[in-house]
């Protein structure tokens, strides 16, 4: 679903865009996630990608998040939590940061880098 405009309610699909010049007030929820515009409320998806004209004023719970250079992100954001009890691998939640600047980040981040084991 590709959104353009101004929502007010939640949306749930299994991949979401958020264009440039739309405005969402409410849930987002998806496998896959895309913002380039603003939203106030809240994330929930496998893979969410907030884009350089992204404004993100909203809590977002993700598998994978990137965070282009000059985004704007205003909440927390959390790993997914597994369905399965027992361990939860670090590479749930990968954060990453493209270009020279940093994104615009405040609230509470939590980033966890992802490591290969090399054999010896």
């Amino acid at each position: 679903m590709h959104v353009d405009g101004v929502v007010t309610g939640d949306i749930i699909a299994s991949r979401i865009t958020i264009g440039a010049g739309a405005t969402i007030t409410g849930s987002l929820k998806a496998e896959s996630v895309v913002v380039s515009g603003t939203v106030h409320g809240l994330i929930k998806g496998g893979a969410v990608s907030l884009t350089r004209t992204a404004r993100v004023f909203a809590d977002i719970t993700h598998s994978q998040l990137a965070i282009d250079a000059g985004a704007f992100f205003d909440g927390n954001c959390r790993p997914a939590v597994s369905e399965s009890p027992g361990f939860s691998s670090p590479s749930t939640e990968i954060l990453e940061l493209s270009g020279g600047q940093q994104p615009a980040i405040s609230g509470t981040t939590v980033a966890t880098a992802a490591f290969e084991t090399v054999g010896e």
